[in-house]
């Protein structure tokens, strides 16, 4: 399945004109879209491998984990997913986050750690990285906040 990547050189030029131009097509202000210079853009994955891989996600989260180590590895992967399947074009990222935290604290219980960049992480390393960097901040978290 594809997920979300980031544009760069001539396919961040090719969508930044493309995006532009939907804009004018629609009597939309284009003014501020930058088309010019060393662009990046983040491109979402196609509506049918964003739906695959939320579902994905979701199923991590649901099924029972034996232990800590799993559940922790487990969501961790979802984490991961749900970067790669934004549902809205715009507050995703911060809609993620806050899916993380209470499904973590429900999975895991206790609050997860984030990393203060944990959407750049998703988009710019590959899965393991990814996986293993969030898990390994979970060592520091408490065993267990009682309710």
């Amino acid at each position: 399945m594809g997920g979300t990547r980031l544009l760069r050189g001539e396919d961040a030029h090719c969508a930044a004109t493309e995006m532009a131009s939907r804009i004018a097509a629609r009597g939309g202000d284009t003014s501020r879209i930058i088309t010019a210079g060393d662009l990046i853009y983040v491109a979402s994955a196609t509506e049918a491998d964003r739906t695959a891989t939320f579902h994905s996600a979701m199923a991590l989260l649901a099924e029972p984990h034996d232990t800590p180590a799993a559940a922790v590895t487990a969501w961790s992967d979802a984490a991961y997913l749900l970067y790669q399947a934004p549902r809205r074009k715009r507050g995703g990222d911060a809609t993620v986050r806050t899916f993380l935290i209470a499904a973590g604290t429900a999975l895991l219980g206790y609050p997860p750690v984030l990393m203060h960049d944990i959407d750049l992480n998703a988009y710019t390393r590959p899965a393991g990285q990814f996986v293993n960097q969030l898990r390994a901040i979970q060592h520091n978290a408490p065993e267990h906040i009682a309710p």
